[in-house]
């Protein structure tokens, strides 16, 4: 359950994926499970490869993006399961960036789809979900094997000016994670 200032997004209805909104522009966080990458050698292809298995491949992946920039990984736990936290800009955007799939209409990095009801990919709610990184925007990504064979991605993310204020209410819905099933 969520309290008042938190929304359920559009992204409800995928499978692979749950975003809430604090309301925008403060921030957004987004629970996923992509089953794909998109190929960061040609941005405009929207290729997909298999995504990486857990949360080392993670952030190996996320370090190795010649688009982006990231921290020093720390270890992290969200609702008693183990991983990796990194935090995340777009340090270029590529001049071949898809334009369709940039949500916001300017130039976006591509990361991963996610898929809606029918299991067709598609660019995340608002632009600034799990599937691309805009230049003026930081995302921190709690990345946790919450099952064997089952990764977890978490993503805060916020105008790069009101991140740090955006962050601890994130946190809070963090701590209050528990993880049903598997």
């Amino acid at each position: 359950s969520l309290s008042e200032e938190w929304e359920i997004g559009e992204a409800r209805e995928r499978p692979d994926s749950i975003v809430i909104s604090s309301g925008l522009p403060e921030g957004q966080l987004s629970f996923t499970s992509p089953l794909h990458v998109f190929d960061p050698s040609d941005p405009s292809k929207l290729k997909e490869l298999p995504a990486p298995e857990n949360a080392t491949e993670w952030v190996s992946w996320f370090q190795k993006h010649p688009n982006l920039g990231t921290s020093k990984p720390v270890p992290a736990s969200v609702g008693g399961a183990s991983g990796v936290r990194i935090d995340v800009t777009a340090s270029s955007t590529p001049e071949n960036y898809p334009k369709d799939f940039c949500d916001f209409g300017g130039p976006c990095v591509p990361l991963y789809p996610l898929s809606d009801a029918n299991g067709i990919g598609r660019s995340a709610v608002y632009g600034i979900g799990g599937s691309a990184a805009y230049e003026g925007f930081k995302y921190r990504f709690v990345i946790v094997d919450v099952s064997e064979g089952e990764t977890v991605i978490i993503q805060v993310s916020a105008p790069t000016r009101t991140f740090e204020e955006f962050l601890p209410k994130a946190q809070k819905v963090l701590d209050s994670v528990e993880w049903k099933g598997g």
